[in-house]
């Protein structure tokens, strides 16, 4: 966590407080990502001479998003290295890379992963109805998971110090609420790591689509230099097969109107990500 020492170089950044956070992702997807050697698996960082898979997109630019089926999983040549599933191997992996430029300090930018009442006002392009859709109905703060008690978003402060905190949503397919936990696994004054998953099962018409652990998030965010940042999530996906195969435009919709909403781009700006 940060100590309040002067920033870390961009190298020491990468190599000293990024190699844990890969260790995350690695755990999550058992894929060697600490390596970097393969280019066909999510890769947030350069290393060995491969680029980031998917490549960062340009400032001022859209992101680059890609997608990983079970099938091409299984035939990463990485695949099968790490263990530690967080409930099944994923059926589908989404990755988001791209630049902004903000004037935001990592603070300011936990902040806005922080405000949780603030879920409400993204909106997504729903595939199906072929328009712009609400990504969640309701959305508040929890005192803890056990109480499930609505409390006032999260300050940059709670977040930075590295405790699991835990929030209620509604999705906007759902008809009922889950509840998440979110956690800050490394900050410093250049940038930080924060990671989250479900912690209670996801039901679609009374159906269970995702069991506890099923949707697992990393997301990276680096200041590269004054006002411009960079931004790499990857998310993994288990559960019911017919809720993903299928169904990759409407994962990446979500995870680029979350981008947008750290970027501070409108959600639904023209042209949606995978219309």
């Amino acid at each position: 966590m940060d100590t309040g020492s002067s920033p870390p170089s961009d190298q020491a950044f990468e190599h000293e407080h990024w190699e844990r956070g890969l260790a995350i992702v690695c755990a999550v997807i058992a894929l060697a990502l600490s390596d970097c050697v393969v280019a066909a698996i999510p890769a947030p960082l350069a290393c060995d001479g491969a680029r980031p898979q998917p490549p960062y997109g340009l400032v001022g630019e859209a992101p680059t998003v890609q997608t990983w089926d079970a099938t091409t999983l299984a035939m990463s040549p990485a695949g099968g290295i790490c263990s530690g599933w967080s409930t099944q191997p994923p059926r589908l992996v989404v990755a988001v890379a791209g630049r902004f430029r903000k004037p935001d300090d990592a603070d300011g930018l936990l902040t806005r992963f922080g405000a949780i009442s603030e879920l409400t006002t993204v909106r997504y392009w729903s595939v199906t109805d072929g328009a712009w859709r609400p990504l969640v109905t309701s959305a508040t703060a929890l005192v803890d998971s056990a109480s499930g008690q609505p409390r006032d978003d999260f300050s940059a402060a709670e977040l930075r110090s590295g405790r699991n905190v835990y929030l209620r949503q509604q999705d906007g397919r759902s008809a009922s609420t889950s509840v998440y936990r979110m956690r800050v696994y490394e900050r410093t004054s250049n940038g930080f790591i924060i990671e989250s998953e479900n912690r209670t099962a996801v039901r679609w018409w009374g159906l269970t689509v995702f069991r506890p652990g099923d949707i697992h998030s990393v997301y990276f965010l680096e200041r590269r230099e004054p006002g411009i940042w960079s931004y790499y999530a990857v998310t993994t996906i288990a559960g019911a097969s017919w809720f993903t195969a299928g169904h990759e435009k409407s994962y990446i919709n979500r995870m680029v109107a979350l981008y947008r909403r750290t970027a501070g781009i409108p959600t639904d700006l023209e042209p949606p990500a995978a219309p």
